[in-house]
């Protein structure tokens, strides 16, 4: 743990490396539990329980989850590399097909009122693209624990034909669509 001042007039800022399921801080009475697309990743339940333990009267819980998408003008490349994936039997949502339209990626609004903890107050939702060569595009790919959980033999042989596939499109570059939701809940 480490403090520092952020500016003249400001608060010390404390950090703390430590996972947010044995973290516990010496006062609850934060402003603000925020989760950038990480709160999937904490343990279900533990995630609104703590973070409605750690907020002052008036406090918010903000959630941002991000997902790939596919809309209606949307990038066909997303539906042809399904066709690598089933191949390999690369990840066990190979059979899914490609990603979902918009309109078919729900908030996280009723998970956060069936916690009994939280009313969710607000959601936003944000769409945008990202245009990608073929190396971009495996460079994000190897980000994703699914693909980073494959074995090295079967990870770069996807990789190896997503890069082909890619690279013999006109301009060799993929348009991927993302879909951020915003979720922001008050404690019950």
């Amino acid at each position: 743990m480490r403090k520092r001042t952020t500016g003249p007039g400001r608060p010390a800022v404390r950090i703390v490396n430590a996972s947010y399921e044995t973290w516990e801080p010496d006062d609850a009475d934060f402003d603000a539990v925020v989760a950038f697309t990480a709160f999937h990743w904490i343990d279900p339940e533990l995630r609104y329980e703590k973070s409605a333990r750690l907020l002052r009267d008036g406090g918010a819980l903000a959630v941002v989850a991000t997902h790939h998408v596919l809309p209606e003008d949307g990038d066909d490349f997303f539906v042809d590399v399904q066709d690598d994936y089933v191949a390999l039997r690369a990840t066990p949502e190979a059979d899914e097909g490609p990603p979902p339209p918009p309109d078919d990626v729900a908030a996280l609004g009723a998970e956060i009122e069936a916690s009994d903890r939280f009313r969710n107050v607000g959601v936003r939702r944000y769409i945008w693209d990202v245009i990608y060569t073929a190396e971009e595009y495996i460079a994000v790919l190897d980000t994703y624990s699914g693909h980073r959980a494959l074995d090295d033999e079967t990870r770069e042989r996807l990789y190896e034909r997503i890069r082909r596939r890619i690279e013999r499109r006109p301009g060799g570059k993929v348009r991927k669509t993302y879909l951020a939701t915003l979720n922001v809940a008050r404690p019950i």
